[in-house]
């Protein structure tokens, strides 16, 4: 071989080289039409609609219409039970170097019944020491818990479909947790702040346990057993909750990390062993020492296994969830203008609405005034309905959320079914807040997800959005009837 051809070997393979590390064009070549600018150009467009804060501005309106929905109901008095509670610590002169005075905060009650629910009584002693009786600002904690909740929902529902915490498309799950219906009577009952900073440790639990998920650190598992022990402390029904956080690790992950598996459970382990210990310190010293009587069930705990009790239990549990997650939530129950008669039926939920609940939705809207708003109502439901349900959706964390509704309920629905009976639950609306948040959750997942997936479908994301803002003030009207409504009765 010549040199002359050697030197154009060594071209022609430099030149193949070349061409074969190159990076592509960014944009189409005249000769295959424009094709990679048509895509791109379309990607912008398609970037345009998604753009828009459209999560941050509905949860702004959101945040109006709650204020507008609740504001009847900043002039309610504290509850009997709550004024015996105040009168109890006001004349206990509480002395923090005393032992006696401390377990007179944390076990002691009015009615001398044993409850270990020490955090929710140190939360009743804590907003006595601040505000004594002034009943305002108790109802101003409730409103801000609630409000921090829906910012926390935000951020969970965010970071389950892979965005930031901070996106704007997370916000919408909580603009529409701020006006869900069901939570009006927790809200308003300021007995029970407790019961929403439950929820707010449970969603700075599932934050942390997602920070587990994502970097496996021990402190982010520590954390997250340290806030199931507050909410222990607060509910015992948390108890199982720690069950779902340890099958979300074979859940929501393909590969199963040893590793993480043995903190997180080690962590959950050494959590209900301090509970456990805490709690038999306290069944043995503080109940003799205080005179305090505790409730027993009124069947063993082996015949609360019986066949006919379990019924009762799926039952009950049915009932509950369906009342406090597509009844209340729904808005029409309370959009109606009840007959005089049933007033009180339609406002708490009653066991009649539990069983035959389309039935007061018929009779109601004979009579009621707002057919238009009622029909306006359903049909942004079932636009938005149409539009989420026909997208993919994160199945998996929409069923790691199912598992901890049902693993957090277990206990509240086989205590209270039976010591107060199978329509206890639905017909009580202060049990209806965590029910509530997880049905926010599952429904903000589906929107959130339809939000990504019409991003380049102009018609149908304004549809998806137009629905979602209708839903919003159809929902805001509905709180603040029911809050009028109930207020009324107070008076």
């Amino acid at each position: 071989m010549t040199p002359l051809e050697e030197s154009r070997q060594k071209a022609v393979k430099r030149r193949i080289h070349h061409l074969s590390v190159s990076p592509a064009p960014k944009h189409g070549h005249p000769a295959d039409g424009g094709l990679d600018s048509a895509a791109n150009s379309s990607k912008r467009r398609s970037k345009l609609i998604g753009c828009y804060p459209f999560g941050y501005v509905y949860w702004f309106v959101a945040l109006v219409l709650f204020i507008y929905a609740y504001y009847p109901s900043h002039t309610i008095k504290l509850l009997v039970e709550h004024w015996e509670i105040n009168d109890n610590l006001r004349q206990m002169h509480f002395n923090p170097r005393r032992l006696m005075d401390w377990l007179i905060v944390l076990f002691d009650t009015p009615f001398k019944d044993f409850r270990f629910l020490p955090g929710a009584y140190l939360c009743h002693f804590l907003s006595f020491a601040v505000f004594k009786n002034h009943f305002g600002y108790y109802w101003l904690t409730n409103v801000v818990l609630h409000t921090t909740n829906s910012l926390l929902i935000s951020m969970l529902t965010n970071v389950w479909c892979g965005k930031d915490r901070t996106n704007s498309a997370g916000f919408l799950t909580g603009a529409l947790f701020l006006l869900l219906p069901a939570c009006y009577e927790t809200i308003i009952w300021t007995m029970f702040s407790y019961k929403i900073l439950y929820i707010t440790l449970l969603l700075l639990c599932l934050l942390s346990y997602e920070r587990y998920l994502h970097n496996g650190r021990m402190r982010n598992a520590v954390f997250c057993a340290a806030l199931l022990f507050v909410m222990y402390s607060c509910y015992e029904s948390a108890l199982p909750i720690g069950v779902g956080l340890i099958a979300g690790l074979f859940w929501l992950n393909n590969t199963l990390d040893r590793r993480r598996l043995l903190v997180l459970t080690s962590a959950l382990v050494a959590s209900w062993m301090l509970y456990a210990g805490c709690y038999l310190w306290a069944k043995g010293c503080v109940e003799e020492r205080l005179q305090l009587n505790a409730r027993p069930l009124p069947v063993s705990a082996l015949d609360a296994w019986l066949p006919s009790h379990v019924s009762d239990y799926v039952v009950s549990g049915f009932q509950w969830l369906w009342q406090s997650t597509i009844v209340n939530n729904s808005g029409f129950p309370l959009a109606l203008r009840p007959p005089t008669a049933d007033l009180t039926v339609m406002i708490s939920g009653s066991p009649v609405t539990v069983k035959d609940p389309l039935f007061h939705l018929y009779t109601g809207l004979e009579d009621s005034p707002n057919k238009m708003r009622v029909l306006l109502g359903a049909s942004a439901w079932l636009v938005l309905l149409f539009t989420i349900t026909r997208r993919p959706f994160p199945s998996r964390r929409v069923g790691f959320a199912f598992m901890i509704l049902l693993l957090g309920s277990v206990l509240i629905i086989i205590g209270r079914t039976l010591t107060n009976g199978n329509e206890y639950l639905a017909g009580m609306s202060i049990y209806h807040y965590f029910p509530a948040m997880v049905f926010a959750l599952i429904l903000g997942l589906l929107i959130v997800g339809a939000t990504d997936k019409y991003q380049a479908k102009a018609v149908a994301a304004v549809a998806l959005l137009l629905s979602v803002l209708l839903v919003l003030f159809f929902l805001g009207a509905s709180t603040r009837r029911v809050v009028s409504l109930y207020m009324g009765l107070e008076e």
